[in-house]
C-alpha cells in the first residue's frame, strides 16, 4: 500500500479516495485514506498533501451529493479529521517528537469537547433525540425484544460527547501511526517500533490527567468527564508503549507480545481501561528508567 501511495500523485488520489468511499460501508476502513494524506505529509510536506486531500475532497463532495442529493455526515467528518491528520503530520515531520503530537491531540479534543457543549447547550438531549428514534425502528425492536431501549439511551446519552472526542482521539492518533509505519516500511526500516518503544508522554500531561481523573469522580461534571475520557484515548498508546518497552527491554519471547495484543482485541474496553491507567501512572514513575536488559 505504502509504496502505492508514494508511486505518484494520482495513484495517491485513487488510494485517498477509494479507502474514504469504503469507510463509508467498512467501519474503520476509512482511517486508511487518513494514514495516506499522513504519509505523504510526513515524507513530503503538508503542501503535497492538501493537494491530494482537496480534488479528493471534491470528487467526494460531488459523489454525495449526485448520490444521496446533500452531503453525508460521515463525508464532513471525514473530510475534519484529513485536515486534523495533515496539521498533526506536519508537526510529526517537523519535530519528530510523538509526544507533543499526543499532547496536541489531547488538546483538540479538549477544546472539541468544549465547543460542542457551548454551542448545543444541553447535550445529553442533543444525543437523546439523536439516538432514540433509532431505538423505535422495527429492526432495532426485534434484535432487543422486552428492553427499555430508551432508558439504555438516556443513559449513554449522559457519555456520548465524551466517547466521541475518544473515538476522535484514537481516530487520528491510530491514522498518524499507520502513515508512520508506512514511511519506516520505505525509508527507514525498525524506525517506527523503535520510536512506539521509546514513547513517554510528558510528566507535566500525566499529573493533568490525574487531577481530571479525581476532579471528574469527585464532582460527577459531564465536563471533566467528557476530557477525561478523551484523555483515556490518549493515554492507551502509553500503555501500549510501556509494554513493547519492557518486551523488548527484557528480550522476551514475541509470543508474550502477540498474546498482549490479542487480550486487547478481545477485551478492548476493559483491557485497554486498564493500559491507560497504567500509561498514565507511567508518564509520572517512568517504569522502563528502571528496567535493564535481561543478561
Amino acid at each position: 500500500m505504502a509504496a502505492f501511495i508514494m508511486a505518484g500523485p494520482l495513484q495517491a488520489l485513487c488510494f485517498v479516495v477509494l479507502f474514504a468511499l469504503a469507510g463509508l460501508f467498512i467501519p474503520l476502513i476509512g482511517l486508511l485514506s487518513s494514514a495516506a494524506l499522513a504519509l505523504i505529509t510526513l515524507r513530503l510536506g503538508w503542501q503535497k498533501s492538501v493537494r491530494t486531500a482537496l480534488p479528493a475532497a471534491l470528487i467526494l463532495t460531488v459523489l454525495s451529493v449526485v448520490l444521496t442529493g446533500s452531503l453525508s455526515p460521515s463525508l464532513l467528518s471525514g473530510l475534519i479529521q484529513w485536515l486534523l491528520v495533515i496539521a498533526l503530520a506536519s508537526q510529526l515531520q517537523r519535530s519528530s517528537s510523538w509526544r507533543q503530537v499526543f499532547t496536541y491531540v489531547f488538546g483538540i479534543a479538549a477544546v472539541g469537547v468544549l465547543l460542542f457543549r457551548l454551542l448545543i447547550g444541553d447535550a445529553d438531549k442533543f444525543w437523546q433525540e439523536l439516538m432514540l428514534p433509532l431505538a423505535e425502528t422495527a429492526l432495532v425492536k426485534q434484535q432487543f425484544p422486552g428492553v427499555d431501549l430508551a432508558e439504555i439511551i438516556n443513559a449513554a446519552a449522559g457519555m456520548a460527547t465524551g466517547m466521541v472526542a475518544m473515538l476522535l482521539s484514537l481516530g487520528l492518533i491510530l491514522a498518524l501511526m499507520v502513515g508512520r509505519h508506512w514511511q519506516a516500511i520505505l525509508y527507514n526500516p525498525g524506525g517506527f517500533r523503535q520510536e512506539i518503544r521509546e514513547l513517554r508522554l510528558s510528566r507535566t500531561l500525566g499529573l493533568a490527567m490525574m487531577a481530571l481523573l479525581t476532579a471528574g469522580l469527585l464532582t460527577g461534571l459531564p465536563l471533566l468527564i467528557d476530557v477525561v475520557l478523551a484523555g483515556l484515548a490518549v493515554f492507551l498508546f502509553q500503555g501500549i508503549a510501556l509494554v513493547n518497552g519492557i518486551h523488548y527491554q527484557r528480550e522476551m519471547h514475541r509470543g508474550w507480545l502477540i498474546g498482549f495484543y490479542v487480550l486487547l482485541a478481545l477485551m478492548p474496553l476493559r483491557f485497554g481501561l486498564l493500559l491507560a491507567v497504567f500509561g498514565i501512572v507511567d508518564s509520572v514513575a517512568d517504569f522502563r528508567r528502571y528496567l535493564k536488559p535481561r543478561a
